[in-house]
């Protein structure tokens, strides 16, 4: 089975295997969300710019942006720094506490047992996308949140998903925003999308597992709503296509 998206053998549900099924639902609508507001590195920043503009144009939400004082192109690459990951831990679980005592602890053992990049590259690999890009690892955490949204069964293909990563990574390239983030910045917020990505990744592979319908509505509507708040698109009327995503005809 393609492990991208659920699977019993993918490597991070070992990883993660001391959060239970019931558990990881918790963290995922408790702590799924943690990072997209931590530090300075937000996604809003980013997605301000060109990153989706041509998709919002393409569903009548948005007119054709000006290039006018594009001055340079900016890298999504990024060196690792182990300290930004330690960082990037520390106050994964910190926030955790702060939601739930209890899934504080869970995502603070979780801590001691891998490191974000690694486990996550297990999982996505396969369909192309690598560490230490974050065009990729933004491309990752949107396909699953589109996949959820709309309880999907079948995994996209590598070229789909490799369409997408290349309109991210084109649109931030233009960004003026994004060209300002330092190489910590980029992976402080690349990381813990990872840890956001693994604990929805589970949650959502627990409920197929148990073709539970409760919780993958649940699942999906807190994926649609994310997807909407920080995309200003709504996953439900996309289609992801050989070419990226498109408005659904």
């Amino acid at each position: 089975m393609n492990p991208m998206f659920h699977g019993k053998a993918v490597a991070v549900i070992t990883l993660l295997m001391v959060v239970s099924a019931a558990r990881a639902q918790d963290a995922f609508s408790s702590v799924g969300d943690a990072g997209i507001s931590m530090g300075e590195s937000t996604i809003s920043t980013m997605q301000t710019g060109l990153v989706f503009e041509s998709i919002r144009r393409k569903a009548g939400g948005a007119k054709r942006g000006s290039s006018r004082g594009i001055s340079r192109v900016a890298a999504t690459t990024y060196r690792s720094d182990a300290r930004v990951t330690a960082r990037v831990e520390s106050r994964y679980a910190q926030y955790a506490a702060g939601v739930s005592p209890n899934v504080g602890k869970i995502v603070a053992a979780d801590m001691k047992n891998f490191d974000p990049a690694p486990a996550w590259s297990k999982v996505v690999l396969p369909y192309g996308l690598h560490s230490g890009d974050i065009a990729d690892t933004l491309a990752g955490y949107y396909l699953l949140n589109y996949v959820i949204a709309n309880k999907q069964t079948v995994n996209p293909t590598r070229v789909q998903v490799l369409a997408f990563r290349n309109r991210l990574k084109t649109g931030l390239a233009r960004n003026q925003k994004f060209a300002a983030f330092t190489d910590a910045q980029k992976q402080e917020l690349s990381e813990v999308l990872m840890l956001n990505y693994l604990y929805q990744h589970k949650a959502f592979s627990n409920a197929v597992a148990q073709n539970n319908p409760a919780a993958l509505q649940k699942l999906a509507d807190i994926a649609a709503k994310r997807f909407r708040k920080e995309m200003r698109l709504d996953p439900t009327k996309l289609v992801l296509t050989e070419k990226g995503f498109d408005p659904r005809s």
